[in-house]
């Protein structure tokens, strides 16, 4: 009995772990993901670029979302935290981009 709830216990942390690395696998849009809009810091990507090229950023014109300033959480760290000032999800996203949809 110990062994198929071994078993049955690691399926489910397998079948978890499956969607979580599917979930992982678009975190910002490929035109997000250029040098140019890294350095510009930007990514709010046109979603309808053959009607007129950057006049649908973010979905505005079917009221999807806009491309606004990045506004992160400043508050401090607690003393359990050991990485502070060297971890890049610190006011995330603000170490890639300045406005974001």
């Amino acid at each position: 009995i110990r062994a198929l709830l071994f078993l049955k216990v690691t399926m489910h942390l397998a079948i978890l772990l499956f969607f979580l690395l599917e979930a992982i696998n678009a975190q910002f849009p490929r035109q997000c993901a250029t040098v140019d809009a890294l350095i510009q810091g930007e990514c709010c990507p046109d979603l309808s670029p053959v009607l007129v090229p950057g006049s649908d950023r973010c979905g505005s014109s079917s009221g999807r979302g806009q491309c606004l300033q990045v506004i992160a959480d400043s508050r401090p760290h607690g003393p359990q935290y050991i990485h502070d000032g060297r971890d890049d999800r610190e006011q995330w996203p603000l170490r890639f981009f300045n406005q974001t949809c």
